[in-house]
């Protein structure tokens, strides 16, 4: 299994997917949105996407430019870019933030939500592992 994880907090990393590392799945950790975004394009493709909502821009910010969201997060600017790309690699969105409309923007997008304050590792990869072995959607 191939993972793209865009996630500026290195240390989840190791927690989050020790069951799915120990099964030989082989994870592409990238810190900010405009890399994650070059990483998908240029090193795909990939099993399953993992985006943090909150995610520092790097010196790029032409490739996330948005105007019309009244909320702007990097991790849904991200998950727009994948979508124009590529309608079908399942991707889960890891936030704190548990606003409804911007679940229904990520849900809209195709991705799943999950919360990171209640995440256990054993649940999170058997999310992870579902979504790739069914294609499932965001809300199953």
């Amino acid at each position: 299994m191939k993972i793209l994880w865009i996630e500026d907090e290195s240390n989840l990393l190791e927690g989050l997917f020790r069951p799915l590392k120990r099964q030989g799945a082989m994870i592409l950790a990238v810190p900010t949105a405009e890399e994650g975004i070059q990483e998908f394009i240029n090193s795909g493709p990939y099993d399953v996407v993992v985006i943090d909502l909150i995610l520092p821009r790097s010196i790029e910010p032409k490739l996330l430019a948005r105007e019309d969201d009244n909320e702007f997060y990097p991790g849904v600017e991200v998950l727009r870019k994948i979508r124009e790309l590529d309608q079908h690699t399942p991707v889960v969105v890891l936030t704190v933030v548990g606003d409804v409309r911007l679940r229904g923007i990520i849900h809209s997008l195709g991705a799943k939500l999950m919360l990171k304050g209640s995440l256990l590792p054993q649940e999170f990869c058997a999310t992870i592992r579902s979504m790739v072995n069914g294609r499932t959607g965001p809300n199953s």
